[in-house]
Protein backbone atom coordinates (compact mmCIF):
# COMPACT_ATOMS: atom_id res chain seq x y z
CA UNK A 1 0.00 0.00 0.00
CA UNK A 2 1.45 3.40 -0.98
CA UNK A 3 1.30 6.08 1.07
CA UNK A 4 -0.75 9.29 0.31
CA UNK A 5 1.99 12.16 -0.38
CA UNK A 6 2.69 15.14 1.97
CA UNK A 7 -0.46 17.41 2.64
CA UNK A 8 -2.35 14.98 0.43
CA UNK A 9 -0.68 16.45 -2.49
CA UNK A 10 0.08 14.38 -5.61
CA UNK A 11 2.80 11.96 -5.69
CA UNK A 12 6.25 13.13 -7.03
CA UNK A 13 6.90 9.70 -8.32
CA UNK A 14 5.58 6.71 -9.51
CA UNK A 15 7.51 4.07 -7.67
CA UNK A 16 9.34 4.67 -4.22
CA UNK A 17 12.66 5.82 -4.38
CA UNK A 18 15.54 4.37 -1.68
CA UNK A 19 18.73 6.01 -0.50
CA UNK A 20 21.57 3.98 -2.53
CA UNK A 21 19.30 2.68 -5.17
CA UNK A 22 21.26 3.28 -8.63
CA UNK A 23 19.89 5.31 -11.21
CA UNK A 24 22.17 4.56 -14.08
CA UNK A 25 21.18 5.11 -18.02
CA UNK A 26 21.06 2.36 -20.41
CA UNK A 27 24.49 0.99 -20.95
CA UNK A 28 25.06 0.57 -24.62
CA UNK A 29 24.45 4.68 -24.79
CA UNK A 30 26.92 5.27 -22.13
CA UNK A 31 29.29 3.40 -23.96
CA UNK A 32 28.50 5.44 -27.19
CA UNK A 33 28.46 8.91 -25.20
CA UNK A 34 31.88 8.19 -23.87
CA UNK A 35 33.33 6.90 -27.28
CA UNK A 36 31.88 10.26 -28.87
CA UNK A 37 33.86 12.09 -26.12
CA UNK A 38 37.43 10.40 -27.07
CA UNK A 39 37.01 10.40 -30.17
CA UNK A 40 36.53 14.13 -30.08
CA UNK A 41 39.63 14.21 -28.17
CA UNK A 42 38.70 17.11 -26.66
CA UNK A 43 37.88 16.09 -23.05
CA UNK A 44 38.18 20.13 -21.36
CA UNK A 45 37.36 23.46 -21.03
CA UNK A 46 34.67 24.92 -23.27
CA UNK A 47 34.47 21.75 -25.65
CA UNK A 48 31.55 20.46 -27.02
CA UNK A 49 30.52 18.06 -24.81
CA UNK A 50 31.05 21.18 -21.50
CA UNK A 51 28.56 22.74 -23.91
CA UNK A 52 26.15 20.20 -24.34
CA UNK A 53 26.12 19.61 -20.33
Amino acid sequence: MRKPAILGGELAFKEPLHVGHLNLPDREVLYQYIDRIFDSRWLTNNGPFLREF
